[in-house]
């Protein structure tokens, strides 16, 4: 990621820039109503070391958010619409300055299916805080083909747990706490 690419900046200056920039092609911002709007553009770069960038898709439809698609999703699936599958970096960025744009729980599911890779959080300030998806996701179910030729064994190990233990993260005394993910 600091390897200079074509433009003379590192590839995850340019990640970062053309997450940036994908934001701002949101029809909302572009038009200059972003007042509050909380939009995010997302980019992701792949082993081929291309970068796709995207923003938020939203329905038009106020009573179908579930319809939305946030900025990570609709980056990743522009790569992988290209054959693209195998990601180096995500970086995620929004205007707020009070807290960075962590991806809801139905994309940190998506990322986890394409393997561990860092996740850059991007704040209005450009404030950057680095995790990965894997962090974001602990515990994850494998995809079906990694799941099909990793042994019960390995993934407990992965995830942490002894052979046996439950999924639900008991502590020693047999409570169970809430998690900071």
């Amino acid at each position: 990621l600091e390897a200079t690419g074509a433009s003379g900046l590192t590839k995850k200056d340019e990640l970062f820039e053309a997450a940036l920039e994908a934001r701002g092609k949101h029809p909302s911002v572009s038009a200059g109503a972003d007042e509050g709007s909380n939009i995010q553009g997302a980019a992701v770069l792949t082993s081929s070391l291309r970068i796709y960038a995207a923003c938020d898709v939203q329905s038009l439809n106020l009573s179908s958010s579930g319809l939305d698609i946030d900025a990570e999703r609709t980056a990743i699936l522009k790569a992988v619409s290209e054959g693209e599958t195998k990601f180096l970096a995500l970086a995620i960025c929004h205007d707020d300055t009070a807290g960075f744009p962590y991806p809801s729980g139905t994309s940190r599911q998506f990322l986890v299916e394409y393997g561990d890779f860092p996740v850059f959080l991007l704040k209005g300030d450009l404030t950057c805080r680095e995790t990965s998806s894997f962090d974001l996701y602990p515990h994850a179910t494998p995809r079906r083909d990694e799941y099909r030729a990793t042994s019960n064994q390995e993934l407990q190990r992965r995830n942490g747990r002894a052979h046996g233990e439950s999924g639900f993260g008991a502590d020693d005394d047999g409570s169970y706490a809430v998690r900071d993910w």
